[in-house]
């Protein structure tokens, strides 16, 4: 294995983990959303930051 198949794999991992930060965030802030909507609390604010924030985190392993 050289070293630019190293780079490569370690690329493509933090790549990968970027991309699930996003989906995952994005799937828990949606359901945080629901509930709250089921219990007739506000939740629209909360939503936006809380998908705001995986997205942002999921762009800091994205641009690593």
């Amino acid at each position: 294995m050289t070293f630019v198949d190293v780079i490569d794999f370690v690329a493509r991992c933090l790549e990968g983990a970027g991309v699930a930060v996003i989906v995952i965030g994005a799937l828990v802030a949606t359901v945080l959303a629901i509930l709250r909507l089921g219990r007739r609390e506000p939740a629209y604010d909360q939503f936006r930051e809380e998908l705001g924030r995986s997205i942002l985190i999921g762009l800091e392993f994205l641009v690593a």
